[in-house]
C-alpha cells in the first residue's frame, strides 16, 4: 500500500471540493491531494481526495492542542460519566470508575 500527499496550486477552477469543509478551489488556491494506492491479487485500487490548506493545518495541529488541553482539564461534573460493574457473585451493580468525557481520563 502506498500513501502520498502532494501540495498543489489550482491552475483553474476545480469541480472537486475539500473532503472536510466542502469548499471549492479557484485558480491560485493551495490544496493537498491525498492518494492511496493498494494492490491485491493482481488488482490495483486507488482512492484519492482533496483537502484545503485550512483543514490540513487544523488536522495536523489537533493532536498537539489536545495534549496541551489534557494537562489543563479540570474535569467538570457535567462532563463526567460514571461506569458501573457487577459485584462478583451478586446481581447488583456498583460504581467502578469515573471518566471525563472531554479528556478521556479515568479517576
Amino acid at each position: 500500500m502506498s500513501y502520498k500527499i502532494t501540495r498543489k496550486v489550482a491552475s483553474r477552477r476545480l469541480k472537486r471540493r475539500c473532503k472536510y469543509c466542502n469548499i471549492g478551489f479557484i485558480k491560485g488556491n493551495v490544496y493537498y491531494l491525498h492518494r492511496y494506492v493498494s494492490g491485491y491479487d493482481g488488482e490495483i485500487d486507488v482512492y484519492e481526495y482533496l483537502e484545503c490548506a485550512k483543514c490540513k493545518y487544523k488536522r495536523n495541529d489537533w493532536e498537539k492542542r489536545y495534549e496541551r488541553f489534557k494537562g489543563k482539564c479540570k474535569h467538570p461534573k457535567e462532563y463526567t460519566e460514571t461506569f458501573y460493574d457487577y459485584i462478583p457473585g451478586e446481581a447488583v451493580m456498583q460504581p467502578e470508575y469515573d471518566v471525563c468525557t472531554l479528556c478521556s481520563t479515568r479517576f
